[in-house]
């Protein structure tokens, strides 16, 4: 006798729509599964709740598809031949896509089911799935997936700003958010006080901050790191690797 794939809920006020209309029209479902009844089934149910749906009969199916634009989640198959589920997850992580994955299997594999929530899966369910158990995982999976595209927003206008500064100004913002005077920078830059305002006050300008705290945050959302003394050498023009002599002694 063929198991069933979904049971349906007893009590339908309990099946979560949690997403508004204009999000689900909005969010795809991706489905990938070896099995043609399940695939039907699943996009059948993923449908009827308003999202839009793309099914693939395998993982290497959906790599050579996949839309990495397109705002979804991956409803992922553990067993299928040649590729996977647990392997189509790890070649993701490797790519760098965060699209949400809801893992799901005919067999209750906990150390497969450990694993794959431990790489970054919402959810595991078993067959048959419950509606209330897939809904319900597709709508944490907006959830993350909504602020995955605000991170992605943010550091792509970060990205912007500071594609703006020059080289010298980039490099001066490293010493501002050290916490470095601009007396100590200009003696480390082989320059004047007087430019390093100059270099400060355009960079500051550019990247739309007005106070240093701003300009840490910005700079750790981007993952640049404040010039450390004891790991880096100063950029003279001249190569040294120390202050001019001029300004021994001042910082």
């Amino acid at each position: 006798m063929r198991r069933r794939v979904i049971v349906r809920s007893q009590n339908a006020r309990r099946v979560p729509h949690i997403a508004s209309a204009t999000t689900r029209q909005k969010f795809t479902v991706f489905i990938v599964d070896d099995d043609t009844g399940v695939l039907r089934a699943l996009a059948r149910l993923v449908r009827s709740a308003g999202y839009a749906v793309q099914t693939f009969s395998s993982a290497l199916g959906y790599l050579e598809n996949d839309e990495i634009d397109v705002p979804g989640c991956l409803v992922l198959d553990v067993r299928m031949p040649h590729l996977d589920g647990r392997q189509l997850q790890a070649a993701l992580l490797r790519e760098s896509d965060a699209r949400p994955i809801i893992f799901i299997s005919g067999t209750d594999d906990v150390p497969t089911a450990v694993a794959a929530l431990k790489a970054g899966a919402i959810d595991f369910l078993s067959k048959p799935i419950t509606e209330q158990a897939l809904l319900g995982a597709i709508n944490i999976a907006v959830e993350q997936e909504a602020k995955s595209g605000q991170q992605r927003a943010q550091l792509a206008a970060i990205s912007r700003k500071l594609a703006r500064l020059s080289p010298r100004e980039a490099e001066v913002l490293r010493y501002v958010i050290a916490g470095h005077r601009n007396k100590k920078i200009a003696c480390h830059l082989g320059t004047t006080v007087k430019t390093i305002k100059v270099h400060r006050s355009r960079m500051m300008r550019k990247l739309e901050v007005s106070f240093v705290a701003n300009l840490v945050q910005l700079t750790e959302l981007a993952g640049i790191e404040p010039y450390n003394d004891k790991n880096n050498k100063s950029s003279l023009s001249d190569g040294s690797v120390q202050p001019p002599q001029w300004c021994k002694g001042d910082v």
